[in-house]
């Protein structure tokens, strides 16, 4: 009699076998797969090259989270993709060592995985995690402000308006050393976004609830920022300066403060009461607002974005958690606007950002969805001005800085 134990062994190694078969058929078969599968691992393993390099310095800060998005070893996007043992082939090719050239193929296959989780993925993400854990903020971030504030002993510096992340400065507007500079660089980067005439008819809803908000970056300052940021770009006195709470009762808020850092108290202290949102009195607060000030349909705001980290089916659901039918919302919202004299082309579009996880930019009627943040995705978001889609993803190209505003000391 056969043990069960060893049968589902068996049967999980034939699974394994049978599942890398058809990924190296697809691979051999299709150019296209070929050509993507090869730069995506050239991406994985560039990366994850860098990232330990900067381990090694002791340079956590500098770390990316690419070791969290590598396929695990036993993973079944790996079994569906291999991509795990591609990005390990090219970080320990075959004449790195003496030992992989004298072993059989599945052996060496096997020793580069192994050697990739244990050399590369856990020690990099043991880092992470550890920085999270610490609450330490950036220092290079903060180095480069109390260079501004020094001017490099020359009397005079430098602010260069998009040298910093929206988030970064937020981060160091409460700062006892560099909060003053921190003013000075937003204010920089406010007037550098007005200048090029770009996302100045908008309006944002914040997710500033801490519960969902945490993460490995400070997801909280991302909202607040981009938040502000927006509030500010807004040229309508109906819209300028203010935000939106993320909330089942969304509140339409007017940002108190005289300065960077009384505005960010005050739009975390918005009441954000969990992971849900009601967008019909989103829209219904926006339209309110428009009758109020009797605005024409040209003066509407053109997009709302909403920063969370909560999946747009699950904020969308309501209190009693029912899937919600978005096509079937948005004709409702369009037939309010109508009966207030707005035509449809005046009811502004949603673009749902979820901050903390890549997801595949889609689009529904009035409605865009995509997700996870980093430096390249925010500029690619502020240059397209909001506008984010898989043709703009692979279009996009490297842009030059702002030019630098001289502040005297």
């Amino acid at each position: 009699m056969v043990d069960p134990s060893r049968r589902r062994r068996r049967e999980k190694v034939i699974d394994i076998a049978m599942a890398k078969k058809k990924v190296v058929e697809r691979y051999e078969g299709d150019q296209n797969y070929q050509f993507l599968h090869e730069r995506v691992s050239d991406l994985f393993a560039e990366k994850l090259k860098s990232d330990t390099e900067k381990l090694k310095k002791q340079d956590i800060h500098e770390i990316s989270s690419t070791s969290y998005f590598c396929p695990s070893i036993d993973s079944s996007m790996e079994r569906a993709t291999l991509l795990c043992e591609s990005v390990a082939r090219k970080i320990f090719p075959r004449e790195s060592s003496p030992e992989y050239q004298v072993v059989s193929e599945a052996r060496y296959a096997y020793r580069v995985r192994d050697r990739l989780r244990k050399e590369v993925l856990v020690p990099l993400i043991n880092a992470l995690d550890y920085f999270d854990d610490s609450g330490t903020k950036p220092c290079a971030v903060k180095k480069y402000l109390e260079d501004v504030k020094g001017g490099h002993g020359g009397g005079k510096c430098n602010i260069a308006a998009g040298a910093l992340l929206r988030n970064d400065i937020v981060g160091y507007a409460d700062d006892v050393d560099v909060g003053q500079v921190a003013e000075l660089q937003w204010k920089a980067m406010v007037m550098g976004f007005k200048k090029q005439g770009k996302l100045n008819n908008c309006l944002a809803v914040c997710d500033v609830s801490s519960s969902s908000m945490a993460g490995i970056q400070n997801y909280m300052d991302v909202s607040v920022g981009l938040g502000l940021l927006l509030s500010q770009l807004s040229e309508d006195p109906c819209w300028k300066g203010k935000v939106i709470s993320f909330s089942l009762n969304p509140e339409l808020h007017l940002v108190g403060g005289d300065d960077l850092k009384s505005k960010c108290e005050f739009v975390r202290r918005m009441d954000c009461g969990g992971s849900k949102i009601d967008l019909h009195k989103v829209f219904d607060l926006i339209l309110e607002a428009a009758v109020k000030g009797n605005l024409k349909a040209e003066q509407m705001v053109k997009k709302v974005f909403v920063f969370t980290n909560t999946c747009f089916e699950v904020a969308n659901s309501g209190n009693d958690n029912k899937k919600s039918c978005w096509e079937s919302d948005y004709k409702a919202i369009r037939r309010k606007f109508k009966e207030k004299g707005y035509e449809e082309n005046a009811v502004p579009e949603i673009v749902y950002w979820k901050l903390d996880m890549l997801v595949v930019p889609r689009r529904r009627p009035g409605l865009a969805i995509f997700g996870g943040f980093s430096a390249d995705l925010l500029k690619l978001f502020l240059d397209n001005d909001g506008q984010v889609s898989p043709y703009h993803v692979m279009e996009w190209k490297q842009p030059s800085l702002p030019n630098t505003i001289k502040i005297w000391a």
